[in-house]
């Protein structure tokens, strides 16, 4: 738990240093990758629950499109 918290915090951090460095607009779209990050690294983690469906590709796409289109106005 304590590395968890440790990895959020230094992920704020950066977070705001890219703020910080370039525009909102494309941090914003940088940051929404964070979704397929977190799809992959859960699959290794989590291997006995759910597996990587078509759905769940899909959605990870729409999400990561969404937050796209909404940065980029």
């Amino acid at each position: 738990m304590f590395g968890a918290g440790i990895a959020t915090s230094m992920g704020q951090i950066l977070y705001f240093a890219a703020l910080s460095q370039s525009g909102v607009s494309q941090v914003a779209v940088i940051a929404s990758t964070d979704v397929i990050f977190t799809l992959f690294l859960s699959s290794l983690v989590f291997k006995t629950h759910e597996g990587i469906t078509k759905t769940v590709i899909y959605a990870s796409i729409t999400a990561m499109v969404g937050a796209g289109l909404i940065a980029l106005g």
